[in-house]
């Protein structure tokens, strides 16, 4: 069905390279692209891997993003100079800076940093996250965020740099923060999350937004879909993945929420994606 629109798909964000050995990546692009998979903002698995990264994506004519993840605050100014070495030898071929943002959940800090100390992760991962919007808008690249119990704290940040553009990625928020969002360049990304009957307010969300305010994802692997759960029953939660190809249930579940026609998705999507990340591979 959605391979028969016009345009092609895109994934707005994705992680792609070491998830999979190279020969069964390549039958998973293969299935991406039977159902009209165009292109990715694929981001790095974490800034130790930019060369890979890099690598990866050139092998599989994939565009890819650089940037350094709020996770990796401890370490910033070593991953940000990585990061500046990258963007020196290719800031031609990125299409974005990401991911980047920032996670203030108490929960996450307690799993990942539990002897941090909150403020203090908060202001280090807000100079990370400033600095590399500052390197977006130097460079006149977009970004991709993450924004996780901080959206209020996101906008604030983003509002520092004029001109920016970008999205906010895995988009949990309400339709009044998506459309202010919207007024400074920003449009929010929809991923696995949309699949579900029980994501009752994103999908609400979602089915309520203009139709110049979204962009489709993945997360691949990380949030796999209700058919991806689905069809893997059996398999321990934490080890199912989102792949490429499960752009296209997300397509699904969007023109259903909207009331349209998967075709009619599509060409939305890949107008509001153009329009944020313009150096994508376009049709």
């Amino acid at each position: 069905m959605s391979s028969s629109a016009k345009v092609g798909l895109y994934d707005t964000h994705c992680h792609l390279e070491g998830y999979w050995d190279e020969a069964l990546f390549a039958q998973l692009l293969s299935d991406a692209r039977a159902v009209g998979f165009l292109d990715a903002v694929t981001c790095p698995h974490d800034a130790t891997r930019f060369g890979e990264h890099v690598d990866f994506c050139r092998k599989f004519d994939l565009s890819f993003a650089l940037g350094v993840h709020p996770f990796e605050w401890s370490e910033a100014q070593t991953h940000l100079s990585s990061l500046e070495t990258f963007l020196h030898t290719y800031s031609d071929e990125a299409v974005a800076i990401g991911e980047i943002g920032l996670d203030f959940s108490e929960m996450r800090r307690l799993e990942f940093w539990p002897d941090s100390d909150p403020e203090t992760m908060r202001v280090a991962q807000t100079e990370l996250f400033e600095t590399q919007l500052e390197i977006a808008r130097d460079l006149d690249l977009p970004v991709s965020v993450h924004a996780f119990a901080s959206m209020n704290e996101v906008e604030r940040s983003i509002k520092k740099f004029k001109g920016l553009r970008g999205v906010i990625h895995a988009f949990n928020g309400s339709v009044e923060q998506a459309i202010q969002f919207a007024r400074i360049g920003f449009k929010v990304g929809f991923g696995g999350t949309l699949t579900y009957p029980g994501s009752k307010k994103i999908r609400r969300v979602f089915s309520e937004l203009p139709d110049s305010a979204w962009v489709l994802e993945t997360d691949a692997p990380w949030i796999p879909s209700f058919e991806r759960r689905a069809a893997s029953v059996g398999l321990a939660p934490e080890t199912i993945q989102s792949v490429p190809a499960d752009i296209d249930f997300t397509v699904k579940a969007a023109a259903q929420l909207r009331r349209t026609s998967c075709e009619d998705v599509i060409e939305t999507a890949y107008r509001n994606t153009r329009e944020i990340f313009p150096k994508l591979r376009a049709v």
